[in-house]
């Protein structure tokens, strides 16, 4: 691509973008923005993330009946990460209620 300076008129060739989130020429500024801004949404206190995976066996009964699997699904997970949290030997409290 050629790209013409509008102040001296000078041409320079340039490559056309990628488009990798990755490239510093490309999406690197719009991936550091991007991050600025979700870093901005989170609350100023300690946590982490858990995170719950479903067997290779069960992926095409989850995508064949998916309410009905993820209410299920969702529902256990909510069940065992308050008994987990109730119990002293991991936090020994209750989790927020944001479900």
């Amino acid at each position: 691509m050629l790209v013409k300076c509008p102040r001296c008129g000078k041409i320079e060739s340039r490559p056309h973008s990628c488009g990798h989130r990755s490239c510093p020429k490309c999406q690197n500024f719009e991936t550091t923005e991007w991050l600025f801004r979700q870093r901005q949404k989170l609350l100023p206190v300690p946590y982490f993330l858990v995170t719950f995976t479903i067997p290779g066996e069960l992926r095409k009964t989850a995508r064949r009946y998916q309410s009905e699997f993820f209410e299920i699904m969702f529902r256990s997970a909510k069940e065992t990460l308050q008994e987990m949290a109730e119990n002293e030997r991991y936090l020994g409290g209750q989790i927020g209620n944001g479900w």
